[in-house]
């Protein structure tokens, strides 16, 4: 009888932690040193899983190519079964593509390559696919790494999400936000100047039209008396056809009415609204909060010359309250 094969069993790799109570034993400066060899060794250990993440695949891909029959083997069994979380095996994917699209292909050296880190292999991975807004294939992020060392994950961040380098995209904001206060600004100003509306003016034929007589009325002592007939007025005598009236004639003044200066008895004129010089004044309020609230995100540079500005500002309207004062 042939023997059944057994698979053969993996067991996990133990690895000791250090307790708690060997760090409190340290004193303060051993702990920070303790914990910059911690940084280093793990900063090197992402190097190093990613250069193995990749050799495992490349590995596993030959494997799968030589027995296309068999069940395809994949890089998550093999680490599985040796106690690897998913977790880490995902991590160091994204190493092992970028020692892939640029060492491989002669973009970075290898020295280069274990000087980055997980959030700049993402950042390298994401500037690379085809959801950025602007792709960049291994050349472009290469020459990025060699001229900024420093920040270039910063540069591939916002290449992913706006297209365009931090430099670039700080220039279009600050534009906009000059734009919109701009407008804000034109809209008050057009509404400090628009003219207020002016009564219309009567016509011809309302300024012409001569006032109606009323007879006044007896004195008191005579309450009891009969109208004399002088005074006395008929009130359903009607204007005669030609306009002319038959009610006693006002005494003459020396001009007619088309010639006095005095506005016609029956026309109304109606008072001039007086503008309110302060009706913009909160909205101006608001530009200033806005432009405060805005300024936070300048530079030293760009504050000092907006402090300057409203120093500017602050000695113009000291100077016009003065001037009042002593009027």
């Amino acid at each position: 009888m042939a023997k059944k094969a057994t698979a053969k069993k993996v067991s996990a790799v133990a690895v000791l932690v250090t307790a708690m109570a060997d760090f409190a034993a340290l004193s303060s400066d051993e702990r920070c040193t303790r914990f910059a060899e911690k940084a280093q060794v793990n900063r090197v250990s992402f190097s190093e899983m990613g250069k193995l993440h990749y050799l495992i695949s490349e590995d596993i891909a030959a494997w799968n190519a030589a027995n296309p029959k068999k069940k395809q083997r994949t890089i998550y069994d093999e680490l599985r079964k040796r106690g690897v979380a998913d977790k880490s095996i995902s991590n160091a994917s994204y190493a092992s593509r970028a020692w892939r699209a640029l060492v491989v292909e002669g973009h970075i050296s290898e020295a280069q390559f274990d000087s980055l880190t997980f959030q700049d292999c993402f950042a390298i991975a994401r500037s690379m696919s085809q959801r950025a807004a602007l792709q960049l294939d291994g050349a472009s992020v290469a020459e990025l790494i060699t001229k900024q060392p420093d920040d270039f994950d910063f540069e591939l961040a916002s290449l992913y999400e706006h297209g365009v380098t931090v430099a670039e995209k700080k220039a279009q904001d600050e534009k906009a936000e000059a734009d919109r206060i701009k407008a804000l600004v034109d809209a008050q100003n057009a509404s400090k100047n628009k003219p207020e509306p002016t009564p219309s003016a009567p016509t011809p034929a309302e300024a012409t039209k001569p006032a109606p007589v009323v007879a006044p009325p007896p004195a008191a002592e005579a309450e009891n008396e009969p109208p004399s007939a002088e005074t006395e007025v008929d009130e359903t005598t009607e204007p005669q056809a030609n306009g002319a009236s038959t009610e006693p004639d006002e005494p003459a003044t020396g001009e007619t009415e088309e010639e006095s200066h005095e506005p016609p008895s029956n026309v109304t004129t109606m008072p001039q609204a007086e503008a309110n010089p302060d009706a913009n004044l909160e909205a101006m309020l608001d530009v200033l909060s806005e432009i405060a609230a805005e300024s936070e995100a300048f530079t030293a540079e760009g504050q000092t010359t907006l402090l300057a500005k409203l120093d500017e500002v602050r000695a113009a309207v000291a100077a016009r309250l003065e001037s009042a004062a002593a009027a």
